[in-house]
């Protein structure tokens, strides 16, 4: 039906108000979009660019905070909220990650489609040891299509995790490959590499990967030279090279660890000076610049676990008066005695080492149980017969009540537990045949 007259004009004028008015609304949605998508580009480029300037996190939420009031929608905005809360936290930890796996999802309620949402989201998850999940995540993106070059890094990152640097390695070689990767990202993904190969047995094959890394001027980052001198002090043992990038590392920033990181590597330094070299003037000028930078050399008594045969350093400080078994006063309560903290890598030579220059091979520390009933529980043989012939307590008992025997049989390690045994008939046999008094 056709209307006339006045009231089909003021019809028609309603409907063009209206279609008007959807227009401007739709226009203003799309202003708002864009809007959100370029303050979260810029926050993108803070955390990009971020070297532990408080003031470039503070910048980025701000424009994090006004992406979501112009689109609380704008997937890119809750994934770079993602990126802030694990930045400002720090990567492992698991509340930010929980947090940034709730932003993530959040902005994909909106836009299902938002490929690298989902590749950062696969990240997290491999974070938090849900491989099967991450695996799906990035599955996702790979069929969403993501323009992003992190995709790869992020799946041999899963594959780091979950099977090994050997069978990541060559996953982030191709990974590396790619052209659109920036060369931090690159240098990025190098180095937890090589991480992962040191922690993983292989101090060796890190050491390579960081020579080819730090190889690049550019590279050269004040973490990267000083985490790369921790593993030549701690898994080599190499104290000349892990000073020298030790310095270097100080030279390009003044921080706590890179700090307490050459005061440590000193120290070694002043014990093979004082103990190898004999050079007394050396060793009192090494101890004196040690002492700089950390107050105390007891804290490396918590290092040696890594060691990969006895250092000099044990000898140097028992001979400075550092006790050797856990107290208090050393100034970091672990609550565990030296000597425990070898057994998990059966370090026998070191842990001999540290016996013969007195450490009491039945400290408890906080733990209430000795070294000789950890090493037994978990069929360390090698540090049980150690233990054993130094004279270990076989009837000290731990909080469950267990002896050395007993919790090595309720843990199914029957080895250690017939060494316990053979070493308590041996004993028994040497008292009986021990003339009278």
């Amino acid at each position: 039906m056709r209307m006339h007259g006045k009231w089909g004009t003021t019809a028609a004028t309603v409907v063009l108000a209206a279609g008007i008015a959807l227009i401007a609304a739709a226009a203003l949605r799309n202003a708002d979009r864009a809007a959100a998508r370029a303050e979260a580009a810029l926050a993108a480029q803070l955390l990009d660019g971020y070297s532990g300037k408080r003031e470039d996190l503070v910048a980025a939420a701000r424009h994090i905070d006004a992406a979501l009031q112009r689109d609380p929608g704008c997937a890119a905005a809750w994934l770079e909220k993602a990126r802030w809360r694990m930045t400002d936290a720090g990567p492992l930890d698991p509340q930010a990650l929980y947090n940034a796996s709730k932003d993530l999802r959040r902005g994909l309620e909106s836009q299902p489609d938002h490929a690298d949402s989902y590749v950062l989201l696969g990240h997290v998850l491999t974070r938090q040891q849900r491989f099967d999940e991450a695996a799906s995540a990035f599955e996702t993106a790979r069929r969403l299509g993501t323009a992003g070059p992190w995709l790869d890094i992020h799946i041999a990152a899963m594959h780091l995790r979950r099977d090994g640097p050997a069978a990541a390695e060559p996953l982030y070689r191709e990974a590396l490959a790619d052209a659109r990767l920036a060369m931090s990202t690159r240098y990025y993904a190098q180095e937890q590499l090589a991480q992962a190969f040191a922690r993983n047995g292989d101090p060796q094959r890190a050491r390579v990967l960081y020579e080819e890394l730090l190889a690049h001027e550019d590279a050269r980052s004040a973490w990267a030279m000083g985490n790369y001198s921790q593993i030549l002090r701690t898994l080599l043992l190499d104290v000349k090279a892990s000073e020298m990038w030790g310095r270097r590392a100080l030279e390009k920033m003044d921080y706590g660890w890179g700090r307490d990181n050459l005061g440590s590597t000193l120290y070694l330094a002043w014990a093979e000076a004082l103990i190898v070299e004999k050079d007394e003037a050396k060793a009192a000028r090494l101890y004196a610049e040690a002492e700089q930078y950390l107050e105390s050399p007891s804290d490396l008594l918590f290092e040696m676990d890594s060691h990969p045969h006895a250092h000099p350093i044990i000898v140097a400080l028992a001979g400075r008066g550092v006790p050797l078994d856990y107290r208090a006063e050393l100034g970091r309560d672990r609550g565990t005695p030296p000597l425990m903290t070898l057994i998990h890598n059966d370090n026998v030579a070191v842990a001999a080492a540290l016996l013969d220059a007195g450490a009491n091979v039945d400290e408890t520390g906080d733990r209430k149980t000795t070294s000789l009933i950890v090493a037994a529980k978990f069929g360390k043989v090698g540090m049980t017969r150690l233990l054993l012939g130094r004279g270990a307590n076989l009837d000290a008992r731990n909080r469950e009540g267990q002896t050395a025997e007993e919790a090595a049989r309720q843990n199914g390690h029957p080895e250690t537990a017939e060494l316990v045994a053979a070493e308590r008939k041996r004993r028994i046999q040497g008292q009986q045949s021990r003339p009278p008094l």
